[in-house]
């Protein structure tokens, strides 16, 4: 419910996919519904047991795809208690450079 307040209730803006996430396309389909180009991937800490594997293969799938790649967090959601926040742009990364299938690959 906070993160909902904090989008100052606008429709479409959180979404709780691991009820019925089936994979990357997903993920994409959610950014061009959303039209924005930042995601943030919030869990609760501890991990909650709803859905655990679920929640893992999310994050895998970000971390692994060259549509989205992780960057810092604000720094007023990087020590939060409750839950992690994870940043994450779509598009490629600044550089031009194209994004391996798997974070730490070298090119």
């Amino acid at each position: 419910m906070q993160i909902y307040c904090l989008a100052n209730g606008r429709p479409g803006l959180v979404h709780q996919t691991f009820w019925s996430y089936h994979g990357p396309e997903d993920l994409l389909r959610l950014q061009q519904q959303s039209g924005t180009d930042v995601l943030y991937a919030v869990s609760l800490n501890p991990p909650s047991n709803v859905m655990p594997e679920t929640t893992r293969q999310i994050f895998r799938d970000l971390e692994r795809s060259p549509q989205w790649r992780e960057t810092e967090v604000d720094p007023e959601a990087s020590n939060l208690a409750a839950v992690t926040v994870r940043k994450f742009l779509y598009g490629p990364p600044p550089d031009g450079a194209v994004r391996t299938s798997e974070p730490g690959s070298q090119q």
